[in-house]
């Protein structure tokens, strides 16, 4: 997978913990969220951050139907991850920094799917670059 180079406020810092490392370990992981609001909030979020309106009370009706089976999906498949980590995944895919997924003005579980596993992947490759620089100090 190819990240683009423009990712500055997520690159290591010398060597204090990275944004990344304190996103995944400093939150509730989404799966143990049992708080209404937070989870409100995240939707509410990626709806916006991809600017998802609705003009008729059909395209409403299906947004509603959607709304649960993301939530599940994003709890089921992806509960590791946190919502800070969630919308860090979000705010680079609308920046186009996962040059492998195309950005679209739209949110069903192909989409989160696509994102999220591409965050995972970069996240992973950052994280493995600071733990090995970690350990030679």
């Amino acid at each position: 997978m190819q990240i683009q180079k423009n990712n500055t406020s997520l690159m290591l810092q010398g060597l204090s913990k990275p944004t990344l490392a304190k996103l995944n370990e400093d939150y509730q992981k989404i799966r143990d969220v049992t708080i209404a609001t937070e989870i409100e909030d995240l939707l509410n979020y990626l709806f916006r951050i991809l600017n998802i309106k609705t003009s008729s009370k059909e395209e409403q009706d299906n947004l509603d139907f959607q709304i649960p089976i993301i939530l599940d999906f994003i709890k089921s498949k992806f509960g590791f991850l946190t919502i800070p980590e969630i919308k860090e995944a979000f705010k680079m895919y609308v920046a186009k920094e996962f040059q492998e997924v195309k950005v679209f003005r739209l949110l069903d579980c192909m989409i989160i799917s696509d994102v999220l596993t591409a965050f995972i992947e970069f996240r992973n490759e950052s994280l493995r670059i600071y733990e090995q620089k970690k350990q030679y100090i």
